[in-house]
C-alpha cells in the first residue's frame, strides 16, 4: 500500500519544500526529507533515498540514525564504499548500539570484507543483549566459513576496500 501511495505523497512533499526552505523552517525541513526518504526507500529507490538521507545528514551530522539510513539506502544502491563509510561513521557516533555494528558487519560481509566483517561481528557480540548473541554467533560461523572459503580459493576473491 505505501509504495502505491508514495508516488503522490513524493510529490506533494516535493511540491511543499522551497517554501519551508524560503522560510527556513528547519524542524519541518527534515521532517519533509525523511518523508520523502522513507517513500523513496519504501517504492525501492534506493539511490534517491540516500540523497534524501544526506540532506538530513548535512543538517544533523552528529545523529547516527541518519548514517545508519544513508548508509542502508547506499548499499542497495550498489554504492558499496558509501555504504560503509557512513555505517562505520554511525557505529563511531553510537557505539553502544549493537544494531548499528551488527548491520556494519552484515554490510562487511556483502562486500566480501571477511576480516573486517569478522572483527565487527566480534564487536557487536560484546555489547550485544543476550537474547541476541547465538543468533549473531551463528552468523560469524557462516563469515569465517566463507572468509575460509575465500582464502582456498582467492582468484574468485575480490574484497573491495574502504578508503
Amino acid at each position: 500500500m505505501a509504495s502505491r501511495l508514495c508516488p503522490s505523497i513524493i510529490q506533494s512533499l516535493k511540491k511543499g519544500l522551497p517554501e519551508l526552505e524560503k522560510n527556513k523552517v528547519t524542524a519541518k525541513i527534515n521532517l519533509t526529507y525523511k518523508l520523502i526518504a522513507d517513500c523513496e526507500s519504501y517504492s525501492l529507490h534506493h539511490a534517491e533515498a540516500a540523497s534524501y538521507y544526506k540532506k538530513l545528514i548535512d543538517a544533523e551530522p552528529q545523529v547516527a540514525k541518519w548514517h545508519v539510513a544513508f548508509a542502508e539506502s547506499s548499499f542497495r544502491a550498489d554504492n558499496l564504499g558509501e555504504g560503509l563509510r557512513a555505517i562505520h561513521l554511525a557505529t563511531q557516533l553510537d557505539p553502544k548500539k549493537f544494531e548499528y555494528k551488527l548491520l556494519e558487519a552484515r554490510m562487511l560481509s556483502k562486500a566480501k570484507l571477511y576480516s573486517k566483517a569478522i572483527s565487527a561481528y566480534d564487536i557487536a557480540l560484546k555489547i550485544a543483549p543476550i537474547h541476541h548473541v547465538e543468533n549473531i554467533k551463528k552468523e560469524l560461523e557462516r563469515v569465517i566459513s566463507l572468509r575460509d572459503d575465500a582464502i582456498q580459493q582467492p582468484e574468485t576473491t575480490n574484497e573491495m576496500s574502504i578508503q
